[in-house]
Parts: C-alpha cells; sequence; structure tokens
C-alpha cells in the first residue's frame, strides 16, 4: 500500500516522463494593485512567451513584454540552452525599431543559478527549486486532503528546502487522480502559515487534458500585503493563459541557441570573454544586464511573465527578483 506521498510521487513522476518534447505559448496580464504605486511605476503590464523543452536538455524561452506607461516599447528576452551552455539575449525595441542586443553566455538556464526553475507557470509548479517533485515528495510532511477545481487533492508541505535558516513554508496542493500541482501556498513563515496570512498564492483555474497529458492551462497567481494592516489585500496580481501546447514535435538544433551579428554584443561568463559591435566599440555604451536583488527568496514568488532583467526590470518597476 502506498503512502500519499508515495501515491502522489508516482502519478507526476509519470505526466513528467511522457513526453519527447513540449512547447507552450502563453500570455501573461499583471496589474500592480498597491495604493502607494508611485505613478512612475506601470500599473499594468502584457507578456507573451513561448517555451520549448525536449528530453533531450534543449531549452528556449522567448518573452516579450509592453507595459501601460510605454506602450510603443517592447523588451524582448529570450533564453536558451543547447543541452550543455546556455545564452541569454536582451533587447529592447521602440515602435517596431531593433533595439541594441546583448548575447549573454553562461553555464545555467535563466535565473536557475537562484535555485529556481526557468520555466513558465504551466511547469513551474511540477518543481521545488530546480527538483521534480516526484524527487522530493517524500520529504514533505502530508497534511491530509483538500478540494480544488472541485477535485480531491492532498496537501504537501515543505519547510526549510534552502537549508535550516530557511523559514519558508510551501504548501503544494496535488491532484490526487494525476498527481499535477493545482495550488501553491508560499508563507515566509511557520508562523504565517499557522495564521494563513500567505505571501502569494498561485492558482490553477483549469486541468486539461492534451495529447493524453495532463496540464494546468490558465492559473492565477496573487501576492497580498501580508506586512500591512490588510494582509488579504492583493497587491499584485497575475493572470496566465495558455494559447497553444504541443507535444513531441522535432525541433532544429539552431533554435536553441542565438544568432549572432556583428550588432551583436556577446559577453561570455564562461570564457570570461567580451566583444562589442565595431560601431559601439566602447564598453560603456552596453548595459551589462542589471539584477534587483530583494531581502527574501522569491524565486518562486514572480511569474515567469514578470523576470524580465536589465532595462525591463526598471522600467517595469515591478516587485521582482525572480518568481516566487
Amino acid at each position: 500500500m502506498l503512502t500519499p506521498n508515495e501515491a502522489a510521487a508516482e502519478k507526476l513522476a509519470s505526466e513528467m516522463e511522457a513526453w519527447t518534447s513540449i512547447e507552450i505559448r502563453y500570455r501573461v496580464d499583471a496589474e500592480n494593485k498597491d495604493p502607494a504605486r508611485p505613478a512612475s511605476d506601470p500599473r499594468t503590464f502584457r507578456e507573451f512567451g513561448r517555451y520549448i523543452e525536449t528530453s533531450a536538455g534543449q531549452r528556449l524561452l522567448d518573452e516579450r513584454m509592453t507595459t501601460d506607461l510605454k506602450e510603443d516599447e517592447t523588451t524582448i528576452q529570450i533564453e536558451y540552452c543547447d543541452g550543455s551552455k546556455c545564452a541569454s539575449m536582451l533587447r529592447t525595441d521602440t515602435a517596431g525599431s531593433p533595439g541594441r542586443e546583448q548575447v549573454t553566455i553562461k553555464r545555467h538556464f535563466f535565473i536557475e543559478d537562484q535555485n529556481s526553475a526557468g520555466r513558465p507557470d504551466q511547469l513551474k509548479y511540477l518543481y521545488l527549486g530546480l527538483k521534480p517533485l516526484p524527487e522530493v515528495l517524500r520529504q514533505a510532511e502530508h497534511l491530509g486532503g483538500g478540494r480544488w477545481l472541485d477535485r480531491e487533492c492532498d496537501r504537501f508541505l515543505f519547510t526549510h528546502t534552502n537549508g535550516n535558516q530557511d523559514p519558508v513554508n510551501r504548501v503544494y496542493w496535488l491532484d490526487r487522480e494525476t498527481g499535477v500541482t493545482l495550488r501553491l501556498e508560499y508563507f515566509e513563515t511557520d508562523q504565517r502559515r499557522k495564521e494563513e496570512r500567505p505571501y502569494f498564492v498561485w492558482n490553477a483555474a483549469s486541468l486539461d487534458e492534451v495529447d493524453g497529458h495532463h496540464l494546468t492551462r490558465d492559473s492565477e497567481l496573487l501576492q497580498f500585503d501580508v506586512n500591512g494592516t490588510d494582509p488579504g489585500r492583493v497587491l499584485m496580481a497575475y493572470k496566465i493563459s495558455t494559447e497553444e501546447v504541443v507535444y513531441d514535435r522535432m525541433y532544429e538544433a539552431s533554435i536553441f541557441w542565438p544568432a549572432i551579428t556583428e550588432r551583436t554584443a556577446v559577453i561570455d561568463t564562461i570564457k570570461n570573454t567580451a566583444v562589442f559591435p565595431k560601431r559601439r566599440a566602447e564598453t560603456s555604451s552596453i548595459a551589462a544586464p542589471i539584477r534587483a536583488t530583494e531581502p527574501t527568496d522569491w524565486g518562486e514568488f514572480v511569474p515567469t511573465a514578470a523576470v524580465l532583467t536589465g532595462l525591463a526590470v526598471l522600467a517595469a518597476g515591478l516587485l521582482i527578483r525572480r518568481r516566487r
């Protein structure tokens, strides 16, 4: 007789290992509901994304974001992995005119050096940090059952996932039939969990079947004013909508690596080299990616849609470090 942890791990492993490739096209609409939001920060942003992953370790994440402050400006960030090394491309286009392009070659994909899965929300919550949930479910505390989307779920608590000094409590609600995550509650401390004061909650709005695979097509993420006078007040709201899902498609290897042109600035953090366009030879003309840092682990907080580094982060003025 399997324990609830073992049963959920077995079902979810079957779901996660059943494809040779997956491609997801999605849209994220976000609204800053904070009454104290500075006028210089955008109230809304919209992002269109495309994510591809193969069983060979190849990955592509293409995100294009606009805000209500600069509707004619699109910030583009594309993350690549050819199966052995990774790269990111950052560019801001204005009124359809391409901006300066920078490619950074690195060992990690997206923000995975921060122990956060660089995947869109449809896949991200099948992981704890970088580890697939089936590999770590046995160490979780089973909190009993629950219901979400009118489906029976099992609730699992993870604590101290980044060491004994990590106070964060994460409660995963896994669909009892498929093992897929339908809800995640993120609490800054054990006491906040006991008080039912989450920092953010991610909720699936649907669980669909595509070509025999189960996927949370649409979802919502809410960040709360947990440190304010009204901990139930929503500060940021994200709506994630899936536009297309394709399994087991074949891809040319070339799409998993950026095309380098004479106009591309290239920073190679593996070889410790930098090459800049000849007509913009001075290094000061190319801004290195800027990483926003916060005093807490937000690795799973802000959705992939909101995690752009560099100019996009500054322009958006969004609460990010990286998603949840």
